[in-house]
């Protein structure tokens, strides 16, 4: 790694929350030249005799990041679904490892989410990375009342690579790559003018029919002053001017 590379910690739930809440995002940070490092707080078991099954997951996780490009991936053996009786040991965990690691920028669960453990991710994240001056909040398919201010827009490569990651996940039986793919062209729906999603494609070149696949982000706070940012901070002037781009397609249409 580069001595002033940028550095980027994702902290997780569980060993597919990247893949699928920003499986794309990751190869732009890698294709940036950015050092990415996940952490996972879960093997995905519950009870202690479940070695085989919780060394399948990690297995599976790093096959995941080998594909997506992620430097460094370690992980924590918190019990799945009982983050609530571990929280302080959850956020001694993260606090040491963010005093390590000295990130710049840190993603993490959104806080208000129907898992439990997204949401105690979440929360405890925010608290152990005080030190970091981005912390920005990627929407899962179980975020509640979540209204991105960040919108990330891939391309068939990224998608290609985040749908093989997917992949790599057979223990579990429920994700399913297929549908992620498609409802990742569809769901910026949910928050966008169609007005505005038609400028948006055609300035990526992008025909009225092509599959256009998005991520979606809620920035706690991102930093002004680091130079080493330019990427972010264009994010968040994006995101600005999509916001006032909505505001003007609502009025007129009103």
């Amino acid at each position: 790694m580069q001595s002033d590379a940028l550095k980027v910690l994702i902290v997780v739930a569980h060993p597919d929350d990247a893949d699928v809440s920003m499986g794309m995002k990751i190869c732009n940070l890698k294709r940036l030249g950015y050092h990415v490092h996940i952490h996972c707080l879960s093997k995905g078991g519950k009870k202690a005799n479940e070695i085989e099954y919780k060394q399948e997951r990690e297995a599976e996780a790093l096959r995941a990041g080998e594909i997506l490009g992620v430097d460094k991936y370690t992980f924590s053996d918190f019990a799945d679904t009982l983050f609530e009786s571990d929280r302080s040991k959850i956020r001694d965990k993260l606090e040491k490892t963010i005093k390590e690691e000295k990130p710049d920028v840190v993603y993490t669960h959104y806080f208000e989410d129907l898992h439990i453990d997204h949401e105690i991710t979440s929360k405890e994240t925010l608290i152990a990375a005080r030190s970091a001056k981005t912390l920005i909040y990627f929407r899962s398919p179980y975020s509640r009342n979540f209204t991105p201010k960040i919108f990330y827009f891939g391309d068939e490569i990224s998608m290609s690579k985040k749908y093989n990651a997917l992949k790599c996940f057979k223990s579990q039986k429920f994700l399913d790559a297929e549908f992620l793919k498609q409802a990742s062209s569809v769901l910026f729906f949910e928050y966008l003018h169609p007005q505005l999603i038609l400028d948006v494609k055609m300035s990526y070149g992008k025909k009225i029919d092509e599959p256009f696949y998005c991520e979606f982000f809620i920035p706690e706070r991102i930093s002004e002053v680091d130079t080493r940012l330019p990427k972010l901070n264009e994010f968040r002037k994006g995101a600005l001017a999509i916001k006032e781009k909505v505001r003007f397609s609502l009025k007129n249409n009103s």
